[in-house]
């Protein structure tokens, strides 16, 4: 969810928005505790953008997305009392379950994926720019289970294989509640 928000804020325009600060505990941190230093899934996926998707963002025209409305959610929000109150977050109609940003650095080209099902994994079928093909790399960050944490060991890790050939009309599965980018950049 972290790094979805972070693209939607760059998507719209604004400007780099710092989340976590490179710390150790529970709260808006990057690691577990200062001796594990395990890092936790949102900074992994921040790490994911900042490292392998560099460049300038390209405009992505989704032809055909499976969307989901969101419900209305009451909710207790804290407050600096301690005691909280009551509150609705406000749902949202025609939410897209997977979402692409693609990111040109010169001639390297790197496609993230994001799957926000938690259930499904996702097939999603890719049109690139022109001049763009060949063999890529694939960095998944996904566990077989999509609720896993690292909160006490490093469950969820960024994994790195041999990716699919770059070309128009190639398709890539996305693992439930996962991360996938795809670059053709050297390893």
């Amino acid at each position: 969810a972290t790094l979805d928000v972070s693209m939607e804020f760059l998507a719209a325009g604004s400007s780099p928005v710092s989340y976590y600060d490179y710390k150790t505990g529970e709260y808006w941190s990057s690691h577990n505790n200062p001796q594990d230093r395990v890092p936790y899934p949102s900074w992994l996926a921040l790490k994911m953008r900042n490292t392998l998707c560099p460049g300038d963002l390209l405009k992505v025209d989704p032809l055909e997305v499976m969307r989901v409305d969101i419900p209305d959610k009451k909710v207790i929000k804290t407050t600096n009392d301690g005691k909280g109150h009551e509150s609705t977050v406000k749902g949202r109609k025609g939410v897209p379950l997977t979402t692409c940003h693609a990111f040109r650095d010169g001639t390297r080209l790197s496609l993230m994926l994001i799957n926000r099902s938690f259930t499904e994994p996702r097939k999603v079928s890719l049109d690139i720019p022109p001049g763009f093909s060949g063999p890529s790399r694939q960095y998944a960050l996904t566990n077989p289970d999509p609720k896993a944490n690292n909160r006490k060991e490093e469950n969820v890790k960024i994994q790195e294989s041999a990716g699919p050939e770059l070309k128009s009309g190639m398709q890539v599965t996305v693992p439930p509640a996962s991360v996938v980018v795809i670059s053709n950049a050297k390893p």
